[in-house]
């Protein structure tokens, strides 16, 4: 279909996918697969969506060159081998934990539309808190934007001593109102610093999650972290279609190898 959700809003590397995925089933007679490998990917770009976590098929070789490499390799060639990014990582510890603390200056709003109006009066960023020693996260709505706006709250993390090609994982639990519907979206960005000390962006992650239940967990995954990064970004939001709000707490990013 074309139209604005299938073609005109992705970036060049979502249509690629697409289109790579597509001209399996046209050129190549090939039909869906289930199939994933220890890491929780997916072993081929003709996925399905019965998982959108896992495929998603607008970004399955979205996040690095070599993910990219063997998706196109695999597609024309099924006995091609698994490469290493796949196999079952081990955990290194916990970079960041429910650190979600009322008056943190170092979590910011960054909301923003795909339109040209202002969002900031859309999104209102609150803390909320209970008998646990952290606060939590409160992204409130207060109209229908059609999907067309999401409202953001972001904090930078340093990473120290990172090895090549480690990955990043950021969780959250989350709970919404009643009768909120939209997505939940959830990213990882790297960053280094050049020699002037300023900072540019490497890559970016966005997963984003249906609201389909009232509670639940999230997470978001990035893979092959270059050495050179400076610190991770994470972005914990809500691309809204109606009134209502969402809490995020439990916060974590860890590092795995």
């Amino acid at each position: 279909r074309d139209n604005d959700y299938c073609w005109h809003t992705r970036t060049d590397l979502e249509k690629e996918n697409f289109m790579f995925h597509e001209l399996g089933h046209a050129l190549l007679s090939l039909n869906h697969t289930s199939g994933r490998f220890d890491n929780g990917s997916s072993k081929s770009i003709m996925c399905t969506f019965l998982d959108t976590y896992n495929c998603s098929n607008y970004r399955v070789f979205h996040q690095t060159k070599e993910m990219r490499d063997y998706y196109l390799d695999q597609l024309f060639d099924s006995s091609t081998s698994a490469p290493v990014w796949t196999r079952n990582p081990d955990n290194l510890g916990l970079i960041l934990t429910d650190t979600i603390v009322s008056g943190d200056s170092e979590w910011y709003d960054s909301a923003f539309s795909r339109r040209d109006d202002d969002v900031k009066s859309s999104f209102t960023h609150t803390f909320t808190s209970d008998s646990s020693s952290n606060d939590k996260l409160k992204i409130e709505t207060t109209f229908d934007t059609q999907g067309e706006s999401i409202g953001l709250y972001t904090k930078s993390v340093r990473l120290n001593d990172l090895q090549e090609c480690q990955a990043l994982k950021l969780t959250s639990e989350y709970t919404v109102t009643e009768n909120l519907t939209g997505k939940i979206q959830i990213y990882i960005g790297l960053h280094f610093m050049d020699d002037n000390g300023d900072f540019d962006r490497i890559k970016i992650h966005q997963q984003e999650y249906t609201i389909i239940e009232s509670e639940g967990s999230i997470e978001a995954e990035i893979y092959c972290v270059p050495r050179e990064t400076y610190f991770a970004s994470i972005y914990l939001g809500l691309q809204p279609s109606s009134e209502g709000s969402i809490t995020f707490d439990n916060v974590e990013l860890s590092r795995w190898d």
